[in-house]
């Protein structure tokens, strides 16, 4: 009867059996579409396999998470959070998974475990022994978006709480990592978050105070004004921008003139117009930029101030104006890495004969010229890989610039378009405030490919960062448009749409 039934699967697909009957055997067609050169239909396996929703076809899923194509990596990582079966959690935590040599392999099988819809305690706790940093991270960012979901709490994950709570150092001290352990912490635990507050300190790390001040969104208590004083004034942008970002999220009268200090004394340019982009949005006045405007304006709010409501208008930045502009999309950076897709379409010729990479050039050349003596730079070309002019950001002066439009203007390659890998690169210029990447959309390289994966992975990195994604998009389709407009927007930055 098991034969029979597994044959009429072989030769009729629509007609497999329900997981119980599944077996190695019945499952080899699939298996060997996972082989296929092709990894469109690598993908097609991934989703037909997790529709099975049966024990054999998971581990083949599992399997996948390795795959050399993003595509198909991408798409496993996905359909194993929607796994229901314990026992495919647990095969997470092995070689194929999060003890896996290949970091990428770990990072996936964090992302599957920790975005779980149906999160398995046991399978959650291994993960937290794993030896890589951006897994752990990634596994905690879930954990955290589990707790605030209702898909886990305290009881029986108690336990779950604890081994978070063993694993934050008590000085305050760590990386990224470590702040996304207090903040699933205090998603489980909301009550610990006033103690952590009331021991905040300027010397503690820079994850971690953002991390704080992110939990004292709704604090009044003068812990948290100690908090936020220390957030204003502290040497790193990051933890500048996230208090200002907080405040802004959160007002009163008293949060306003601690805003309205923070925009005075702000020497980094990105960050004075966000916030001068917070108090028009706030109060439904222009303030321009200007300093002494603000502080007026906040000098006669009373203690029954309240923001603007319903349709508030909304103002470009006033430094859009007088600011460079990369084909039309205003520069308000210091430090801006500016990434140029170089995939097929680039090379494509417009209606008068000419490349869109020649139209690049011509945009590139009148942007950076335009910048000033005091602005830094990157530009990075990207293709399968990232082709990087300097390491670091580079002053914008005239010797500079001449040298980074030789680099553009002769850089012929093309291939893939893989922006994760260049934006990644980009960030590691610790200066960076602000990615500007011109593309058409699609990104076809590299380690990452949804979209979604995407924009929830740079947002989870951006907590404790802090810089602007800004995109020009070329010639791109509405619905790519409309998934880099919430990126973007995600991060505080914005979308500009040209035809090639």
């Amino acid at each position: 009867m098991i034969a029979t039934a597994l044959f009429a699967a072989l030769l009729f697909p629509s007609l497999a059996p329900p997981a119980a009957f599944q077996s190695p055997a019945a499952l080899a067609p699939l298996e060997k579409k996972l082989r296929s050169s092709d990894d469109r239909e690598r993908q097609e396996a991934v989703k037909e396999l997790a529709a099975l929703d049966g024990k054999f076809a998971w581990d083949l899923v599992v399997g996948a998470l390795k795959d050399p194509s993003p595509r198909v990596a991408d798409e496993a990582e996905i359909a194993l959070a929607q796994v229901s079966d314990p026992t495919i959690s647990m095969d997470l935590m092995g070689k194929s998974g999060m003890q896996s040599g290949d970091a990428w392999v770990a990072v996936h099988a964090a992302g599957a475990l920790g975005f779980a819809q149906k999160p398995f305690l046991p399978a959650l706790l291994a993960g937290l022994q794993t030896k890589s940093d951006e897994a752990r991270e990634v596994l905690l960012s879930g954990i955290e978006d589990a707790a605030r979901g209702g898909r886990i709490g305290l009881d029986p994950e108690r336990a779950l709480a604890a081994a978070i709570e063993k694993s934050i150092q008590p000085n305050g001290k760590g990386g990224t990592a470590q702040a996304a352990a207090l903040l699933a912490l205090a998603a489980m635990e909301p009550a610990q978050s006033t103690a952590w507050i009331a021991r905040a300190e300027a010397k503690q790390s820079s994850p971690h105070l953002c991390a704080l001040l992110a939990l004292a969104a709704d604090d009044r208590s003068e812990s948290a004004k100690k908090l936020f004083a220390i957030g204003v004034a502290h040497p790193d942008r990051a933890v500048r921008a996230q208090a200002a970002a907080v405040l802004a999220a959160n007002p009163d009268a008293d949060r306003l003139k601690l805003l309205v200090d923070l925009f005075a004394a702000e020497k980094n340019a990105r960050l004075f117009w966000t916030i001068d982009g917070h108090l028009e949005r706030l109060s439904g006045l222009a303030g321009g930029g200007k300093v002494e405007f603000w502080k007026g304006w906040v000098a006669k709010l009373g203690p029954g101030w309240k923001p603007v409501t319903g349709d508030a208008r909304r103002y470009a930045p006033a430094g859009d104006t007088e600011a460079p502009k990369l084909a039309g999309m205003p520069i308000l950076s210091g430090g801006i890495a500016i990434l140029v897709d170089f995939s097929g379409s680039t090379w494509q010729k417009r209606p008068d004969g000419t490349t869109v990479k020649q139209r690049l050039d011509a945009e590139l050349e009148k942007a950076l010229q335009a910048l000033p003596p005091s602005a830094r730079f990157n530009v990075i070309p990207y293709t399968n890989a990232p082709i990087s002019w300097e390491k670091k950001l580079a002053t914008a002066t005239p010797a500079n610039v001449a040298k980074a439009l030789k680099f553009f203007t002769g850089c012929k390659e093309s291939g893939k378009g893989n922006f994760w890998d260049a934006a990644m690169l980009a960030l590691e210029d610790p200066d960076v405030d602000t990615i500007l990447v011109l593309t058409d959309g699609a990104p076809t390289g590299g380690r990452r490919w949804n979209l979604d994966l995407m924009r929830a992975r740079f947002v989870e990195k951006n907590r404790f960062r802090h810089f602007v994604l800004d995109a020009v998009l070329v010639d791109a389709k509405k619905f790519l448009a409309e998934k880099w407009e919430g990126w973007c927007g995600a991060t505080g930055g914005r979308v500009l749409a040209l035809d090639p």
